[in-house]
């Protein structure tokens, strides 16, 4: 028996500005103005886990009971300004202020069961799983106005969802040994889902309930004992977030909304897999061949809208839809190698090739991109430790345009104050890389949007050790 209680809780800070400009078509300027806003957010974290594993007498009988009960609240406050240097309207002049309390609270539980059992020369599994959570979004705004002081509540940008979603699943896996080099597993799961979701705002409430019926084949080949052939194919669901179908327009400022979809399907995914592992004395390496295919997606779709408030503003409103199929497939590599157990070297490299149909774009949009990192960790005589590694995200693809690759490299020291007490110093984004530019290039919306953080963090900290969890022994018998 295990347990385990955790809590994080980060606090940040935020400033931005930026320019809004629309114009007509001969184009002459007809709104200008100057957008600056800052907030605070904090995000606070707290779970209990616990597990249970009683052993039969069989050989490799068990019976596993895990239980989990989280949650997590955010709260973020934030203020803008919007100056006013050119508009259509006669009532924007000056600046005009306005502020957000946006507070979101999750509570998720969950129970899970299983039983291991040879039937036979092979082995059964059975097992089981409750899924319970409890969402509320609370968005409260107030103003425009001319001062801080003059600000009251703005009905139409106020919102209070709450959504309860409980997943029972079923499942079973039999696996096989047909010879002393080939092992087959075959599994199938069962899930169901009940999603109640309540706009107390408007008074308006959803129910969504469906069952699916998930495959999945694994077979493992040995080639010899350092070597192995792995094949594998899943069928899976990517469920919507509850958030994604509230039918009221939620706004994160005043000229950026989310509008919900309460008819947004999950989306089905089938993945096939091929791998070569090599595992020798201190060195490993894999490589692996991928194929995905999703149909339903889930995609974002963004547009300008209306300004509500009629301001004037220029809004930009996103929603979640179900489009019809995207794919992809590459192929990944994995190398680890350990020197004198003091040097540890690891790498991986990933180069993908995606396709999508936007309904908004004639012809299939693809991109190759390619991903990897690097990473050394070397540790001292006295137990000291020294961890560096370089991380590279390549140009990815949104549907609606692209998002250009990123680097971050990272370092971390840790010194040995005790046998269980480590003082930790850790910098992150040495080499101040971390900046992308996203493209949004459709029909209904073109936008460029430059994230250029170039910000190194320094960290200092210490951290214990209490217990180290491993593998009950197995009885006797």
């Amino acid at each position: 028996m295990a347990a385990a209680l955790n809590y994080n809780r980060m606090p940040s800070d935020s400033f931005n500005r930026s320019d809004d400009v629309s114009k007509a078509a001969d184009g002459t300027v007809i709104n200008l103005f100057e957008q600056a806003g800052s907030g605070t957010f904090i995000n606070e974290s707290v779970g209990l886990s616990a597990n249970y594993t009683h052993y039969g007498q069989k050989p490799d009988e068990t019976l596993k009971v895990d239980g989990s009960l989280a949650r997590n609240t955010s709260q973020n406050d934030y203020r803008s300004a919007n100056t006013y240097l050119i508009s259509t309207l006669p009532g924007n002049t000056g600046t005009r202020i306005q502020t957000q309390d946006r507070r979101n609270d999750k509570t998720k539980s969950n129970l899970h069961a299983e039983y291991n059992t040879p039937f036979g020369d092979d082995q059964l599994t059975l097992g089981g799983e409750v899924d319970v959570e409890d969402n509320t979004l609370n968005s409260r705004i107030l103003g425009p106005g001319d001062t801080d002081d003059s600000l009251t509540v703005n009905p139409l940008l106020t919102n209070d969802f709450r959504s309860h979603q409980v997943v029972s699943a079923l499942y079973a896996t039999f696996q096989r040994e047909f010879t002393p080099r080939w092992t087959v597993l075959v599994g199938l799961r069962g899930e169901v889902l009940h999603l109640t979701t309540n706009d107390l705002t408007y008074r308006t409430k959803g129910n969504i309930n469906y069952g699916r019926l998930n495959p999945s084949l694994f077979a493992t080949y040995v080639i010899s004992p350092a070597q192995k052939l792995r094949f594998n194919y899943t069928h899976r669901q990517q469920r919507p977030e509850a958030a994604d179908l509230n039918p009221h327009i939620v706004y994160y400022s005043d000229t950026s909304v989310d509008a919900g979809n309460p008819g947004l399907k999950p989306q089905e995914r089938d993945a096939i897999e091929g791998r070569y592992e090599f595992n020798g004395k201190g060195r490993t390496y894999a490589v692996r061949a991928f194929w995905r295919g999703d149909s339903r997606t889930i995609a974002t779709v963004s547009q300008i809208v209306p300004d509500p408030q009629g301001l004037g503003n220029i809004v930009t409103q996103t929603m979640r839809v179900n489009w019809r199929h995207q794919s992809a497939y590459g192929i990944s590599t994995e190398y680890s190698q350990q020197i004198a157990n003091k040097l540890m070297f690891n790498a991986d490299a990933t180069l993908t090739h995606s396709q999508l149909r936007n309904p908004q774009i004639t012809g299939v949009q693809s991109v190759t991109s390619a991903d990897g990192s690097l990473s050394v960790t070397y540790t001292f005589p006295k137990g000291d430790r020294i961890f560096a590694t370089y991380r590279m995200i390549g140009r990815s693809f949104t549907g609606e345009g692209y998002t250009t690759g990123s680097g971050q490299a990272n370092i971390q020291y840790s010194h040995k104050l005790t046998e269980k007490i480590d003082l930790d110093f850790s910098v992150e984004d040495l080499f101040r890389q971390t900046g992308r530019v996203m493209v949004i290039d459709t029909p209904l919306l073109q936008t460029r949007s430059v994230n250029n953080q170039q910000s190194p963090t320094f960290m200092i900290g210490l951290s214990r050790q209490f217990s180290r969890f491993g593998p009950m022994p197995a009885p006797a018998n």
